[in-house]
């Protein structure tokens, strides 16, 4: 699998280069476009996603939108940081767009298992059983817990409910199983920090290196 998490094409730049928002000039007349918009609702955006999943994903669709979400807070953080925002109103609803698409395609990523994918909050209590890795299963419980709260009703829909928290507990079992061990302080470093320290110092420090 590809070290790189995104294709270029799904890069802000690239998407705000390739997708037109605001006006455009035709024929002498000035015509407000959103390029992005419809590039959303034909499927062209989300035939992106899962071309970039096939590359460098092995068809896990739920890696890229997850790296597209990353990508996102992260164009809002340096936004907010910018002194000058020449396009402020245009990129405001591009990151709305995305945002939203980002959102609605996580509900039903894919990961790629077996030859085959599936969302993330579709596994079966076989497949959660047979993780193997912290980051599947923290994503399987993450999915679960976020489909239950957006589209399944606990009063309405209690069988629905009480099968999806059956696996939900099942990925939090696999969760605390796979998780990486916490690393080991150094005996050679405590032992310096307590001859160079008061017994104080030491104690706070020693607190500190354990959490």
């Amino acid at each position: 699998m590809s070290q790189k998490k995104i294709t270029k094409e799904l890069e802000w730049k690239e998407l705000s280069t390739k997708f037109t928002i605001g006006n455009v000039s035709y024929k002498g007349k000035s015509l407000k476009v959103n390029e992005l918009e419809d590039a959303i609702k034909d499927g062209t955006l989300a035939k992106m996603v899962q071309e970039a999943a096939d590359k460098l994903h092995g068809g896990d669709t739920h890696a890229v939108y997850t790296q597209l979400g990353r990508n996102l807070s992260s164009w809002l953080c340096n936004s907010k940081k910018a002194d000058y925002k020449p396009n402020a109103a245009n990129d405001q609803i591009r990151y709305n767009l995305l945002k939203d698409f980002v959102d609605e395609g996580m509900k039903n990523a894919k990961v790629a298992t077996g030859g085959s994918s599936k969302a993330y909050w579709q596994f079966s209590l076989k497949e959660i059983n047979s993780i193997t890795e912290f980051r599947v299963a923290k994503s399987v419980y993450d999915c679960i817990a976020s489909y239950k709260q957006k589209y399944v009703d606990k009063d309405t829909q209690k069988e629905v409910y009480d099968e999806l928290t059956d696996r939900q507990k099942a990925a939090r079992v696999m969760m605390n199983s796979l998780k990486p061990a916490e690393p080991a302080v150094d005996q050679a470093v405590v032992d310096k920090l307590k001859e160079a320290l008061s017994d104080e110092e030491f104690q706070k420090i020693l607190s500190y290196l354990k959490k």
